[in-house]
């Protein structure tokens, strides 16, 4: 299934996450580009990891303190992995609460506590990650809809 990843954007910055040339294990933002394969990702709905399809690596956080750096590690460590989604474009460690943030003019991606304009984001077509999971999530994954749907939705108040 080469290119069926999406994008990540943060919808502030207008940048998304793409996989370093330079070191495999490290993320930046830089300028979305459509057909960029390090710019793709897949989610895995039966543990919330977003997989990068250019290195098959997952989405981390590199510590569980905030402001870790985020970067690829070799998916399996589920508590620095596993993500959740909410309808409003945050992008949250299940287990410890820190959402993937950036700030102004930066490159870096890490977790925060806070919740702020810098920390959205949506896929290239505008639409949450979430809803970008099931169109790229495989049609043979196990878990029903409803089951997915309970981990992988976080709901947000307004």
């Amino acid at each position: 299934a080469e290119g069926q990843g999406f994008f990540i954007r943060n919808t502030r910055l207008e940048k998304c996450i793409h996989v370093s040339h330079r070191e495999t294990n490290a993320i930046s933002l830089t300028d979305c580009k459509l057909h960029s394969q390090q710019q793709q990702w897949s989610w895995d709905p039966a543990t919330g990891t977003i997989v990068s399809l250019q290195t098959k690596q997952c989405l981390s956080a590199h510590k569980t303190r905030e402001y870790a750096l985020v970067k690829l590690e070799p998916c399996g460590n589920w508590e620095r992995q596993a993500w959740s989604c909410s309808k409003k474009g945050h992008l949250t460690l299940q287990n410890l609460g820190f959402h993937l943030s950036t700030k102004e003019g930066g490159h870096k991606v890490f977790v925060s506590r806070e919740k702020d304009k810098f920390s959205r984001w949506k896929t290239l077509a505008d639409e949450t990650i979430c809803a970008a999971a099931w169109t790229s999530a495989p049609r043979s994954s196990k878990p029903t809809q409803q089951a997915v749907d309970t981990r992988v939705w976080s709901y947000e108040s307004k």
